[in-house]
């Protein structure tokens, strides 16, 4: 933990279920917990947004199985991750995004801190991006102060959900503005086009128009 220095923790855990080493915290028993079920089955798992027994933190765990000489799970290793870090990432990289877990609570937003007091209000089971089976796309909805467009994509290991928000004026703003400029520039490319034609019309016929003058002038 010292060496990843960032503030999370590993855990040890015997087949029973309780936690055997912990650099911090005190030792509970997990075995109710899916992540450690899901370890003990042989199985690379993470956790759905779980609030710490021994600390109190949202956080989400990732677990791996811990194999004896002879195949078996003997134990599972774990590394909890305080979710408030991926809040700290968002914030970063956009104005209006969030992650929810599987059941369709949210993890993190880039816009404010989630605690377990509040986590109550942010839970989204029916939105389109749990009640649909596709791993990505986007729809339109009220997020309380304007119209947006959310783009969601889905993550095939974990089945968490990383949704980006943009209000949706400014998308037909800068959609608008798109167009205006395809317009404009296809305007002046026929214009020139148009210049371009008459030159070579009149390369063409004024060297006709010379012949037909001799010509004429001949006959005379």
């Amino acid at each position: 933990d010292s060496m990843l220095d960032d503030g999370n923790i590993s855990v040890l855990t015997g087949p029973d279920g309780m936690q055997l080493l912990r650099a911090s915290g005190k030792l509970v028993d997990v075995s109710k917990r899916e992540y450690f079920q899901q370890a003990m089955a042989g199985n690379i798992f993470a956790s759905d947004v779980i609030t710490s027994a021994s600390t109190g933190a949202r956080q989400t765990t990732f677990a791996c199985p811990v194999f004896g000489d002879d195949g078996s799970v003997v134990g599972v290793v774990q590394r909890n991750y305080d979710l408030n870090e991926f809040h700290k990432f968002l914030t970063t990289e956009s104005e209006n995004a969030y992650i929810c877990d599987r059941q369709g609570m949210m993890a993190a937003h880039s816009e404010f801190e989630i605690t377990a007091e509040n986590e109550e209000n942010f839970v989204y089971k029916d939105t389109p991006f749990m009640t649909s089976d596709s791993t990505s796309g986007s729809y339109t909805a009220f997020t309380g102060e304007y119209n947006a467009i959310i783009c969601y994509a889905k993550d095939e290991i974990t089945g968490w959900t990383v949704c980006c928000a943009k209000n949706l004026d400014e998308v037909k703003a800068a959609a608008k503005n798109s167009a205006l400029i395809v317009i404009i520039i296809g305007i002046i490319l026929a214009i020139i086009a148009g210049i371009i034609s008459v030159i070579m019309a009149r390369s063409f016929t004024d060297p006709i128009g010379d012949v037909s003058e001799s010509l004429s002038q001949l006959a005379d």
